[in-house]
């Protein structure tokens, strides 16, 4: 195994890893995001880096939350469902930047059905 490593952006990782796990929640793949940066365990547990999830930028664009929106949150003027946790989902934009991330590291691209896209 050679020693050379190419390193993809934060987002090119957490795309790959959403390609490789679908409908896995985000602190799920923040955790291995921090793994991947720092080389050691995430001390907050996923809470780290949000900020791809909640920019307008990526969420919507490159890929969305399908979870049912099964549970109660509070809002300031009462309650508004909302999911008891993220299941994350690429977007075809998001998948065609997953596999262009995944060939920059030399792996073999997935193909749209069987990467659980929507």
């Amino acid at each position: 195994m050679s020693n050379i490593k190419t390193s993809l952006s934060g987002i090119e990782y957490l795309l790959v890893c959403i390609q490789a796990n679908p409908g896995r929640s985000q602190r799920y793949c923040l955790r291995r995001l921090y793994e991947y940066k720092h080389n050691t365990i995430d001390p907050h547990n996923g809470g780290t880096n949000c900020g791809y999830f909640t920019s307008s930028s990526y969420r919507g664009v490159l890929f969305q939350d399908v979870a049912p929106k099964n549970s109660r949150g509070r809002v300031w003027l009462g309650y508004k469902p909302k999911a008891s946790t993220s299941q994350m989902q690429l977007t075809p934009a998001g998948h065609r930047r997953a596999n262009a991330a995944r060939a920059k590291i030399g792996l073999d691209p997935i193909t749209y059905n069987d990467g659980g896209c929507i």
